[in-house]
Protein backbone atom coordinates (compact mmCIF):
# COMPACT_ATOMS: atom_id res chain seq x y z
CA UNK A 1 0.00 0.00 0.00
CA UNK A 2 3.04 2.21 -0.47
CA UNK A 3 2.12 3.46 -4.08
CA UNK A 4 -1.51 3.08 -5.42
CA UNK A 5 -0.84 3.99 -9.25
CA UNK A 6 -3.38 1.59 -11.52
CA UNK A 7 -6.29 3.10 -11.16
CA UNK A 8 -7.81 1.91 -7.43
CA UNK A 9 -11.00 3.12 -7.96
CA UNK A 10 -12.01 -0.24 -10.54
CA UNK A 11 -11.72 -2.84 -8.82
CA UNK A 12 -12.50 -2.55 -5.27
CA UNK A 13 -15.14 -4.31 -2.49
CA UNK A 14 -15.41 -2.77 1.02
CA UNK A 15 -17.45 -4.13 3.70
CA UNK A 16 -20.63 -1.15 4.60
CA UNK A 17 -18.96 -1.18 7.93
CA UNK A 18 -15.65 -0.57 7.42
CA UNK A 19 -16.64 2.23 4.72
CA UNK A 20 -18.35 4.02 7.34
CA UNK A 21 -15.82 3.57 10.02
CA UNK A 22 -13.11 5.10 7.92
CA UNK A 23 -15.45 7.48 7.27
CA UNK A 24 -16.16 7.13 3.68
CA UNK A 25 -14.91 9.56 0.48
CA UNK A 26 -13.81 13.18 0.90
CA UNK A 27 -15.84 14.84 -1.51
CA UNK A 28 -13.16 17.92 -1.08
CA UNK A 29 -10.86 15.73 -3.37
CA UNK A 30 -10.93 16.51 -6.71
CA UNK A 31 -8.24 13.65 -7.24
CA UNK A 32 -6.83 10.68 -5.34
CA UNK A 33 -10.13 10.71 -3.52
CA UNK A 34 -9.96 6.31 -3.89
CA UNK A 35 -6.14 6.03 -2.56
CA UNK A 36 -7.38 8.29 0.40
CA UNK A 37 -10.23 5.92 1.97
CA UNK A 38 -7.70 3.19 0.69
CA UNK A 39 -5.12 4.29 3.01
CA UNK A 40 -7.81 4.84 5.48
CA UNK A 41 -8.97 1.46 5.07
CA UNK A 42 -6.17 -0.26 5.27
CA UNK A 43 -5.14 1.08 8.92
CA UNK A 44 -8.69 -1.03 9.50
CA UNK A 45 -7.94 -3.94 8.22
CA UNK A 46 -5.91 -5.79 5.88
CA UNK A 47 -6.52 -6.35 2.00
CA UNK A 48 -7.04 -8.79 -0.11
CA UNK A 49 -6.21 -10.08 -3.62
CA UNK A 50 -9.05 -12.04 -5.84
CA UNK A 51 -7.10 -13.15 -8.64
CA UNK A 52 -9.33 -12.95 -11.45
CA UNK A 53 -10.46 -10.14 -13.80
CA UNK A 54 -13.68 -8.44 -11.95
CA UNK A 55 -13.90 -4.99 -14.53
CA UNK A 56 -13.44 -4.09 -17.75
CA UNK A 57 -12.68 -0.26 -18.42
CA UNK A 58 -14.30 1.88 -21.35
CA UNK A 59 -11.90 4.52 -22.00
CA UNK A 60 -13.06 7.49 -23.60
CA UNK A 61 -12.02 11.19 -24.09
CA UNK A 62 -13.29 12.08 -20.70
CA UNK A 63 -10.63 9.52 -18.57
CA UNK A 64 -8.13 11.09 -16.75
CA UNK A 65 -5.84 9.39 -18.26
CA UNK A 66 -6.25 11.58 -21.47
CA UNK A 67 -6.01 14.50 -19.40
CA UNK A 68 -2.46 15.42 -19.00
CA UNK A 69 -2.45 17.90 -16.96
CA UNK A 70 -4.49 16.20 -14.34
CA UNK A 71 -2.52 12.56 -15.07
CA UNK A 72 0.25 15.11 -14.32
CA UNK A 73 -1.42 15.92 -10.82
CA UNK A 74 -2.26 12.51 -9.89
CA UNK A 75 1.00 11.04 -10.81
CA UNK A 76 3.03 13.69 -8.17
CA UNK A 77 0.14 13.60 -4.98
CA UNK A 78 0.67 9.76 -5.26
CA UNK A 79 3.97 10.51 -4.48
CA UNK A 80 3.17 12.83 -1.31
CA UNK A 81 0.55 10.96 -0.15
CA UNK A 82 2.93 7.81 0.40
CA UNK A 83 5.09 10.45 2.12
CA UNK A 84 2.58 11.60 4.72
CA UNK A 85 0.69 8.10 4.74
CA UNK A 86 3.80 5.74 4.90
CA UNK A 87 4.19 5.32 8.51
CA UNK A 88 0.59 4.70 9.76
CA UNK A 89 -0.02 1.96 7.28
CA UNK A 90 3.40 0.43 7.62
CA UNK A 91 2.74 0.34 11.78
CA UNK A 92 -0.96 -1.12 10.69
CA UNK A 93 0.80 -3.87 8.70
CA UNK A 94 3.55 -4.61 11.08
CA UNK A 95 1.15 -4.78 13.97
CA UNK A 96 -1.15 -6.72 12.07
CA UNK A 97 1.75 -9.30 11.67
CA UNK A 98 2.57 -9.65 15.19
CA UNK A 99 5.75 -7.42 14.43
CA UNK A 100 7.67 -4.71 16.40
CA UNK A 101 7.38 -1.22 15.84
CA UNK A 102 10.80 0.47 17.10
CA UNK A 103 11.55 3.98 17.68
CA UNK A 104 15.03 4.85 17.93
CA UNK A 105 17.06 7.55 19.40
CA UNK A 106 20.54 8.39 21.13
CA UNK A 107 21.46 9.93 24.47
CA UNK A 108 22.96 12.77 23.11
CA UNK A 109 19.71 12.93 20.86
CA UNK A 110 16.72 12.15 22.42
CA UNK A 111 13.94 14.14 20.59
CA UNK A 112 13.59 11.82 17.91
CA UNK A 113 9.76 11.44 16.39
CA UNK A 114 7.78 9.32 18.66
CA UNK A 115 4.93 6.80 16.24
CA UNK A 116 1.82 5.85 17.96
CA UNK A 117 2.49 2.12 19.19
CA UNK A 118 6.11 1.90 18.92
CA UNK A 119 9.10 1.07 21.16
CA UNK A 120 11.50 3.72 22.48
CA UNK A 121 15.01 2.07 21.88
CA UNK A 122 18.16 3.31 22.73
CA UNK A 123 21.25 3.40 20.02
CA UNK A 124 24.50 3.71 21.13
CA UNK A 125 26.46 5.44 18.32
CA UNK A 126 29.47 3.41 18.80
CA UNK A 127 27.77 -0.68 18.73
CA UNK A 128 24.31 -0.02 17.49
CA UNK A 129 22.59 -3.34 18.70
CA UNK A 130 18.67 -4.35 18.65
CA UNK A 131 17.76 -6.36 21.48
CA UNK A 132 15.15 -8.24 19.69
CA UNK A 133 15.42 -11.95 17.58
CA UNK A 134 15.94 -11.83 14.17
CA UNK A 135 13.32 -10.75 11.59
CA UNK A 136 10.39 -10.12 14.70
CA UNK A 137 10.55 -6.39 13.22
CA UNK A 138 8.28 -4.43 10.78
CA UNK A 139 9.28 -0.38 10.94
CA UNK A 140 12.07 1.26 12.36
CA UNK A 141 11.83 5.05 13.19
CA UNK A 142 15.54 6.32 12.79
CA UNK A 143 14.55 10.24 12.77
CA UNK A 144 17.41 12.72 13.17
CA UNK A 145 19.93 10.06 14.10
CA UNK A 146 21.88 8.74 10.87
CA UNK A 147 24.19 11.82 11.04
CA UNK A 148 25.09 10.76 15.01
CA UNK A 149 26.43 7.35 14.15
CA UNK A 150 29.94 6.69 12.85
CA UNK A 151 29.39 3.13 11.25
CA UNK A 152 26.68 3.08 9.02
CA UNK A 153 26.85 -0.18 8.15
CA UNK A 154 27.15 -1.53 11.14
CA UNK A 155 23.93 0.38 11.59
CA UNK A 156 21.70 -1.04 8.72
CA UNK A 157 23.20 -4.70 8.86
CA UNK A 158 21.47 -4.65 12.74
CA UNK A 159 18.67 -3.08 11.47
CA UNK A 160 18.56 -5.60 8.26
CA UNK A 161 18.97 -8.47 10.87
CA UNK A 162 15.28 -7.66 13.14
CA UNK A 163 13.78 -6.79 10.30
CA UNK A 164 11.07 -9.20 8.32
CA UNK A 165 10.75 -9.30 4.90
CA UNK A 166 9.21 -5.73 3.51
CA UNK A 167 9.95 -3.94 6.83
CA UNK A 168 10.49 -0.42 6.55
CA UNK A 169 13.65 1.72 8.00
CA UNK A 170 12.24 5.10 7.84
CA UNK A 171 14.91 8.00 8.40
CA UNK A 172 15.23 11.46 8.06
CA UNK A 173 18.49 13.39 8.48
CA UNK A 174 19.75 16.80 7.57
CA UNK A 175 20.89 17.01 3.84
CA UNK A 176 23.97 17.87 2.48
CA UNK A 177 22.48 19.62 -0.26
CA UNK A 178 21.39 22.38 2.60
CA UNK A 179 23.21 23.58 5.85
CA UNK A 180 21.90 21.51 8.34
CA UNK A 181 24.49 18.70 7.44
CA UNK A 182 27.34 20.55 8.63
CA UNK A 183 26.45 23.21 10.87
CA UNK A 184 25.68 21.06 13.98
CA UNK A 185 29.37 19.94 15.55
CA UNK A 186 27.59 16.54 16.81
CA UNK A 187 27.34 15.28 13.54
CA UNK A 188 29.65 12.85 12.80
CA UNK A 189 28.40 11.41 9.60
CA UNK A 190 26.90 13.29 6.81
CA UNK A 191 23.91 12.40 3.85
CA UNK A 192 22.14 12.82 0.85
CA UNK A 193 19.94 11.33 -1.65
CA UNK A 194 22.62 9.76 -3.27
CA UNK A 195 24.57 8.13 -0.20
CA UNK A 196 21.73 5.66 0.00
CA UNK A 197 23.00 4.13 -3.32
CA UNK A 198 25.38 2.18 -1.20
CA UNK A 199 23.03 0.80 1.00
CA UNK A 200 20.49 -0.61 -2.04
CA UNK A 201 22.99 -1.01 -5.13
CA UNK A 202 24.27 -3.89 -4.38
CA UNK A 203 27.67 -3.42 -6.43
CA UNK A 204 28.20 0.05 -4.62
CA UNK A 205 27.09 -1.96 -1.35
CA UNK A 206 29.85 -5.06 -1.66
CA UNK A 207 32.26 -2.68 -2.32
CA UNK A 208 32.26 -0.20 0.13
CA UNK A 209 30.49 -3.00 3.23
CA UNK A 210 32.15 -6.42 1.26
CA UNK A 211 30.50 -9.10 3.29
CA UNK A 212 27.77 -7.25 5.17
CA UNK A 213 24.60 -9.32 4.37
CA UNK A 214 21.72 -6.59 4.26
CA UNK A 215 19.56 -6.06 1.08
CA UNK A 216 17.59 -3.14 0.79
CA UNK A 217 15.72 -1.25 -2.09
CA UNK A 218 14.73 2.11 -1.65
CA UNK A 219 10.90 3.07 -0.65
CA UNK A 220 10.86 6.28 -0.81
CA UNK A 221 13.34 9.19 -1.84
CA UNK A 222 13.06 12.84 -1.14
CA UNK A 223 14.72 15.74 -0.70
CA UNK A 224 12.62 18.91 1.37
CA UNK A 225 12.14 21.80 3.66
CA UNK A 226 10.01 20.95 6.76
CA UNK A 227 8.75 24.10 8.01
CA UNK A 228 9.64 27.90 6.30
CA UNK A 229 12.43 28.20 8.85
CA UNK A 230 14.38 25.35 7.48
CA UNK A 231 14.00 27.38 3.95
CA UNK A 232 14.96 30.84 4.55
CA UNK A 233 18.10 28.97 6.72
CA UNK A 234 18.97 26.43 3.90
CA UNK A 235 18.64 23.44 6.29
CA UNK A 236 17.07 20.68 3.50
CA UNK A 237 16.06 17.09 5.04
CA UNK A 238 16.53 14.04 3.00
CA UNK A 239 13.71 11.57 4.10
CA UNK A 240 14.78 8.00 2.44
CA UNK A 241 12.68 4.59 3.52
CA UNK A 242 14.62 1.47 3.15
CA UNK A 243 12.72 -1.79 2.99
CA UNK A 244 14.32 -5.14 3.66
CA UNK A 245 14.34 -7.91 0.84
CA UNK A 246 14.93 -11.07 2.74
CA UNK A 247 12.57 -14.25 1.76
CA UNK A 248 10.84 -12.82 -0.79
CA UNK A 249 10.83 -10.51 -4.02
CA UNK A 250 11.45 -7.29 -4.13
CA UNK A 251 8.58 -4.79 -3.58
CA UNK A 252 8.20 -2.59 -7.41
CA UNK A 253 10.83 0.04 -8.03
CA UNK A 254 12.11 3.32 -6.75
CA UNK A 255 10.21 6.38 -6.83
CA UNK A 256 11.44 9.99 -5.90
CA UNK A 257 10.68 13.06 -4.92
Amino acid sequence: MSYIWYAPNHVRAMRRAAYEKAGGYDAALEILDDQDLMMRLYELGPFRRIPKCLYLQRIHGANTQRDKSINKRIQTDTVTRYHHGIRRLAVAWALRSDLGVLDLYTASWPDGTATEDGTRVEIDPASPQLPFDDESVGVIVADELLQRLPDRGAFFAECYRVLAHGGLVLTTTPSTDGRGAFQDPTHVAFWNQNSFWYLTQAERRDRVFPGNPMRFQISGLGTYFPTDFHAANDISYVDANLMAVRSGPRQGGPLLI
